[in-house]
Parts: structure tokens; sequence; C-alpha cells
């Protein structure tokens, strides 16, 4: 999933404003929820090294 992949659209309809508010809101919401698997699902990478 890329945290801000459809704020390109926003961009191309409606401008660099509408881009700003979506990356604001929904985008900050994506990024939140990518946060929240990682912390809940994450592997230290210290734990492969001997």
């Amino acid at each position: 999933m890329a945290i801000w992949k459809d704020s390109v659209r926003s961009y191309a309809e409606e401008g660099q404003e509408s881009q700003y508010q979506w990356l604001e809101t929904t985008g900050l919401e994506n990024l939140n929820k990518v946060k929240k698997a990682i912390k809940h699902t994450a592997t230290p990478w210290t734990g492969f090294i001997e």
C-alpha cells in the first residue's frame, strides 16, 4: 500500500491545495495504519544476528 499514491489524483483533479489537504487527513490516517501494523507485527533486525 502506498501511503500517498491517491493524493496524485487529488492534485490532478483539484490542485495543489487539495493534495495538501488529502495528505494531512487521509494520508496521515494511512501512515498511522502502517505504523500500527508495524508496531504489532515487526521483528527487530537484532533478533536475526548471533
